[in-house]
This record gives C-alpha cells, sequence and structure tokens, in this order.
C-alpha cells in the first residue's frame, strides 16, 4: 500500500438531497485519507451543490499556491470567485442564517477587500444581485440584522469557531 497517496473511500461517498429544496440542492461527502495518515476515522470533504445561486462577478485566474518545495515550479491556474464575489455572498449568508462563521468570514474579507482597495460600487452591484436571488432586501447597514441574531452570534462565537480558528480574537457587542 502506498502511504504517500490520497485516498478516496469510494463505496462510502454519502449523496443527499434536501427535500426542503425542491431537488435543487444536494450534499455530497467523500471519506479521503491523507498521505502516511495510518489510522483514525476518515476525514470528509463536503461539497455542497445547488442549481439555486448565480454567479454575477466574472471569474478570475489565479496561481495554486502550496508550500511545498516545489512551488516555484507551479504554473498551475485556478478558475476562482473573485473578491467581490465571495463578499457578497458571505454578506448574504450573514444577513440569511446570522452564524458566528459568516461574521469571522465577513470581517476578514471585509479587511482584504480594503487592503487590495477594490471598488465598494461593485461590491454594492454583485451583493444586490445576490440577495435579490434568495429574495432578501440588501441591507443599508449591518445594524438591520436583528438584535437577537446579533446576541446568539456572541453566544455561539467560541463553541462554533475556536476548533477551527487559531487564537479567537474575543467579540463583543457595543
Amino acid at each position: 500500500m502506498d502511504h504517500f497517496a490520497l485516498r478516496i473511500d469510494i463505496d462510502n461517498i454519502e449523496i443527499s438531497p434536501f427535500p426542503d429544496k425542491a431537488d435543487r440542492f444536494i450534499q455530497i461527502r467523500v471519506p479521503y485519507r491523507r498521505p502516511l495518515m495510518q489510522s483514525g476515522s476518515w476525514p470528509r470533504i463536503k461539497l455542497d451543490i445547488t442549481q439555486e445561486e448565480i454567479i454575477v462577478d466574472q471569474p478570475v485566474f489565479l496561481p495554486l499556491i502550496h508550500h511545498y518545495s516545489d512551488n516555484v515550479l507551479c504554473r498551475a491556474q485556478v478558475k476562482c470567485y473573485s473578491l467581490y464575489e465571495i463578499l457578497a455572498e458571505k454578506l448574504r449568508a450573514l444577513v440569511e442564517r446570522t452564524r458566528p462563521r459568516d461574521l469571522y468570514d465577513v470581517i476578514h474579507l471585509a479587511e482584504l477587500f480594503k487592503s487590495q482597495e477594490l471598488k465598494i460600487s461593485l461590491l454594492h452591484e454583485v451583493a444586490i444581485k445576490k440577495f435579490k436571488v434568495k429574495h432578501l432586501e440588501f441591507p443599508q447597514s449591518l445594524k438591520e440584522i436583528p438584535k437577537k441574531s446579533i446576541e446568539e452570534v456572541v453566544s455561539d462565537w467560541y463553541e462554533m469557531l475556536s476548533h477551527q480558528v487559531k487564537n479567537l480574537p474575543e467579540i463583543g457587542i457595543t
């Protein structure tokens, strides 16, 4: 057996349609074993596939980034959502379901967005279209999110994120 190969457990791939989504959304969980992983439960890659989303902004090609010794030889390009698309999607998720992960992502993506001096008008345009597809109103301010939802995010912040984020910052309502 090759201990340096990625192995997929094809007999245990799970495909789950979401009945409340009128067969327009499925989730696939693919169990895999990483190189040199000898024992333990198989981690899973989770894929959410939907027919309800639209891609508003033009996808971009970015270099594949990896930290192995052959990275200077890597010339691969990966087709990706633009930062506008990602941030608009995360803003919509924050308004739609208000979870700690969504808030965390919005904060960090907004910092990245600001550091790259991107156009806020294009973000606004993309976000409005994303909200419209889900029949949601684009908020003029995140203050429009109900206080109860924000309080739930704060109370769930550590429990839901601490296993994913090292040095998780404190959060509070002001």
